[in-house]
């Protein structure tokens, strides 16, 4: 390869024609559009590689030593990953041995870096990095789908994964290499097809090649300040979205509590309405006789003896005990009873039934203590329905 074809020519305009293409994996080097690259997360590789891949190639120098020197190491390192992946059974030594005279010692420079100084294995690192490729081709198709953008971990992920061959060229090269191993083909011949690609792997593991991880961390938003940026607006997104879900739920329970006082309302009504009825049916249809006509009927004739100026006469009272006695007997069936039974009795009562609101002590001396007895007389009956108090009866004490 002569100087010309190893140096990259100028930057093609290809990738800015508006053509559109299927996805055929029988294409020509650049044969794709812009449009259809950034629909691919390997497109945008693609673009990545082809607009920085300058930054990792040394700059173009005149002097025909130093591009023969650079020329072959490139060459050697390439033939030392081959060499690396076709004997990884094998000893460092033993792999080393099967370079040219002049590579031996460029080869062994490379697998020193790329071992950790001959600490890991061949055969560890090939696994290593092999399952790092894979892992990397997984991570980033998923994390450049627009519908799995919000996976922090995964994003933590692939940028210690890029992390680790970060500042070290022989480890990013390798890398590199082993990418589109473990494309489909169609994305494949997309890397492959690369300028940017092409050229960074001609020139092997330069100087220049440490800085890509972190260029790729920057472009695809992967660096430190990167990933914290996107806590924080995933943070901002969440307390967001919680806000509006919390605000929907409030909305819901006070639309909820609103139906619920209403229906408590109607149960009110309702029951009122229902008692009311149950009194009156009891006070006209459940007796010998109605005493909501006796009562109306009595109402009429004490109004026109009133008007006349007139007393009742016997038989009015008699008849107007008789009606009072049947209401009285219709708020019984009801369990609507006065109390005490018997008004006239002498009671005793503690401290504790006034507490309890059965008693209303309207004249006495005042109660030391719950437990003080007390002898009372009633002087208004109270009212109970069952063993609910409606009105306290009114007691007084009798002076000894």
């Amino acid at each position: 390869m002569n100087r010309r074809e190893f140096y990259p020519e100028k930057p093609s305009k290809a990738l800015a024609r508006p053509t559109q293409y299927g996805k055929n994996i029988n294409r020509k080097n650049n044969d794709f559009s812009y449009e259809e690259l950034v629909q691919s997360p390997w497109g945008k590789l693609r673009i990545f590689f082809n607009g920085n891949y300058r930054k990792f190639i040394p700059p173009y120098v005149e002097d025909e030593k130093t591009f023969l020197k650079n020329k072959h190491k490139a060459e050697t390192e390439q033939k030392a990953v081959q060499l690396l992946l076709n004997n990884s059974q094998r000893s460092w030594e033993d792999i080393r041995k099967l370079t040219e005279y002049d590579e031996y010692e460029i080869a062994g420079s490379f697998y020193f870096y790329l071992s950790n100084r001959y600490e890991d294995n061949p055969e560890t690192v090939v696994d290593n990095w092999k399952n790092k490729a894979e892992k990397f081709v997984d991570l980033f198709s998923y994390l450049n789908n627009s519908d799995n953008n919000t996976d922090l971990v995964k994003y933590q992920e692939i940028a210690d994964l890029i992390d680790s061959f970060h500042k070290a060229q022989a480890k990013t090269f390798f890398f590199l290499s082993l990418l589109p191993q473990y494309l489909d083909d169609y994305s494949k011949i997309i890397i492959e097809s690369s300028r940017g690609y092409q050229n960074i792997i001609r020139w092997g593991s330069t100087e220049y090649l440490k800085t890509l991880g972190f260029e790729m961390q920057r472009e695809f938003k992967l660096t430190r300040t990167a990933l914290k940026q996107r806590v924080a607006d995933n943070l901002v997104q969440e307390l967001g979205e919680t806000e509006n879900n919390l605000r929907a739920e409030i909305s819901r329970l006070e639309n909820e509590n609103q139906e619920l006082e209403r229906e408590i309302q109607d149960i009110k009504e309702n029951s009122l309405q229902e008692a009311v009825y149950t009194l009156a049916k009891s006070l006209q249809d459940e007796q010998q006789q109605p005493v909501l006509d006796q009562l109306f009927s009595l109402y009429k004739k004490i109004d026109k003896l009133l008007e006349n100026n007139e007393g009742l006469s016997t038989q009015d009272t008699l008849t107007c005990f008789i009606n009072l006695e049947n209401l009285f007997k219709a708020f019984s069936t009801l369990n609507i009873q006065p109390f005490p039974p018997d008004t006239e009795a002498i009671l005793e009562i503690t401290g504790e039934d006034l507490d309890n609101n059965k008693y209303n002590y309207v004249s006495g001396s005042q109660f030391i203590s719950k437990e003080e007895v007390k002898k009372v007389k009633c002087v208004a009956c109270g009212w109970k329905v069952g063993e609910e108090i409606v009105t306290p009866a009114k007691v007084e004490e009798i002076e000894n």
